[in-house]
């Protein structure tokens, strides 16, 4: 397929890739530093003032476009657009590339250029009808589903957690090139970064500016994917087309849309580039898939002396663009960790794009698309892990068929819980003292980047199996054979053990050996040994009569609180909960 793509490609954006080989070589950038950069989500990206994509100093660190942002994957290079034109009037062909512009205002703070609202979320502005139901605000930001439309979370507008406005002016054409760039941190939406480019060609005093005509404009980028700085992170690249098929309401027509990607040759990162819609003077009205579906193409070629690959996609060219015109690009990168999961997020990316429409018809772009609201219950129980030799309890929980979603939250009870670890399908929840300490049920919440929330409810006899070790034991004794009383107590509790069991025997070479070891232990809500109450010994069949004065094993008394007292034969336990008071 690719091989048909490169005999499709005219000459234009061959002079193009030829152009962006000139700006990589040239060192300009090289040491550049930069008041803007992204760090929202997990794609980071270092933004020169300039509008381009470009390789250079954030606060000491050297970095151009990273996923994840805080290490994994790096994706270096140059990136930017390329220019082809003329003026009126004149033969001579110009190429205009990202290094062709200048900062504009560079004598501003970057930061000042930073916008969007408190954590991207507009709601609760009065009036708000963000997903087009009809009924405003009706569905906040609280990932619960709370107009029962089976959706959660879709009546609020997001404009980018974080968006950042880029301007950059050629001097010789005065062509002003304003970027704006859109990054967020919800879990479906977090692994692209959106951007408007728009291109002003603006009107002069004296009326003398020819036309621009037969404008050729590529998207250039530079990927070489691998870790840091390392001369070979590129060899093993490999570029491929994504193929999804998109449609147009309004047409009623389907389309076949091609999106160059690249990767590093195994599953850690891959890329994508994605150009929603693009608007200029003179272009043809067709629906927009069909534009795109039929002018943007892409070609993996050795373009650089050094032998790093340039992806390019052609935007449709645009036959004269007079002073005080302007034409617009909107396009995304997407990553993702395999195909499966770049496919999901090219349409996740294209949705949030899409945004909802106002009641004039208007569309409102960059919207955080709804998630579809499921809930489901799943096992838990409790198991030990192992902190500095000293154990701990946490929830093991067995996750859904959802590998290559994110785990957004976690709550244990009503707090948020940071400490966990997900293996494959398994999910461990680390317990907190106070919440093993109560001695009740608690419910474990969580929810997948897709929206799905999950709860696990760890009962009491979990609870009290993993405090004495009971879990690890293959049976249960009879209830009569241990009751404990009073529970609470104070000061005092009493122990009686009814034994209707007659120790097994078992022959040996020294003879006959009885079989049926028993013991009496106190536990705490982590099964820590608190004080042995029985030794091993045999206990044949009969009443028997034991007392714990609430202390540990140093005669000193404990803290009050939930206590397990455990009975065990060989292999078989029985545990009572007890309530020590002071």
């Amino acid at each position: 397929m690719i091989n048909r793509y490169k005999r499709m490609m005219i000459p234009a954006i061959a002079a193009a890739a030829a152009a962006l080989a000139l700006a990589a070589d040239s060192p300009a950038g090289q040491e550049e530093k930069t008041s803007l950069v992204h760090r929202t989500g997990r794609v980071a990206v270092n933004l020169p003032e300039n509008g381009s994509l470009r390789v250079c100093y954030y606060e000491d660190e050297r970095f151009g476009i990273k996923w994840p942002g805080t290490g994994g994957m790096e994706f270096l290079g140059e990136g930017g657009f390329v220019l082809g034109f003329r003026l009126d009037g004149e033969d001579e062909n110009r190429v205009l590339r990202s290094s062709s512009f200048l900062a504009a205002g560079a004598e501003t703070d970057g930061k000042m250029f930073f916008e969007g609202a408190d954590r991207g979320i507009r709601y609760p502005s009065a009036g708000c009808d963000d997903d087009g139901d009809g009924a405003v605000d009706e569905d906040p930001f609280d990932y619960l589903d709370n107009d029962s439309d089976g959706k959660t979370d879709e009546d609020f507008g997001v404009i980018g957690n974080e968006m950042a406005v880029t301007r950059g002016v050629e001097p010789r054409t005065g062509l002003t090139f304003c970027q704006s760039s859109y990054t967020w941190a919800y879990g479906h939406v977090r692994d692209f970064i959106g951007f408007t480019s728009v291109f002003l060609y603006p009107e002069d005093d004296d009326g003398r500016k020819q036309d621009m005509l037969g404008i050729e404009t590529a998207l250039c980028l530079d990927f070489a994917v691998g870790q840091g700085d390392h001369p070979d992170r590129s060899e093993d690249d490999k570029y491929f087309f994504i193929e999804k098929k998109t449609g147009n309401k309004d047409y009623g027509e389907e389309y076949t849309r091609l999106f160059a990607a690249v990767s590093d040759g195994g599953p850690g990162g891959l890329c994508a580039v994605v150009i929603f819609d693009f608007e200029a003077p003179g272009v043809s009205d067709q629906p927009i898939e069909a534009i795109i579906a039929d002018t943007s193409l892409a070609f993996c070629g050795r373009v650089d002396k050094e032998g790093r690959k340039t992806l390019i996609s052609r935007i449709p060219v645009i036959p004269k663009l007079s002073p005080g015109e302007k034409f617009q690009v909107d396009w995304a990168l997407v990553f993702g960790c395999s195909e499966k999961s770049l496919e999901r997020n090219i349409s996740r990316a294209i949705e949030t794009y899409t945004g909802v429409t106002d009641d004039d018809g208007k569309p409102r772009r960059w919207i955080v698309p709804a998630r579809k609201a499921e809930y489901i219950t799943l096992p838990g129980r409790l198991a030990p892990v192992w902190v500095e030799g000293k154990r701990k309890p946490a929830a093991s929980i067995i996750l859904p068929a959802k590998d290559d979603e994110d785990l957004e939250w976690i709550k244990v009870g009503e707090n948020v819980c940071e400490a966990y670890e997900r293996v494959y399908r398994r999910l461990m929840v680390s317990v907190e003292d106070e919440v093993m300490r109560k001695g009740e049920a608690f419910v474990i919440e969580g929810q997948f980047s897709d929206g799905t929330i999950f709860t696990t409810r760890i009962n009491q006899k979990e609870i009290e199996s993993f405090a004495s070790g009971e879990s690890e034991s293959p049976g249960r004794l009879p209830d009569e054979f241990m009751s404990v009383f009073p529970n609470p107590f104070v000061s005092s509790l009493n122990i009686h053990l009814r034994i209707t069991e007659t120790p097994g025997q078992v022959s040996s070479q020294s003879g006959a050996e009885i079989r049926g070891v028993s013991s009496v232990r106190i536990y705490d809500v982590k099964g820590r040994l608190v004080r042995t109450i029985l030794p091993e010994e045999y206990l044949h069949p009969g009443d028997y009569s034991l007392g714990w004065d609430g202390n540990d094993e140093s005669s000193m008394p404990v803290s009050p609180g939930v206590y397990y007292c455990k009975l065990q034969i060989e292999q078989r336990t029985l545990t009572k909960r007890v309530i020590l008071l002071r």
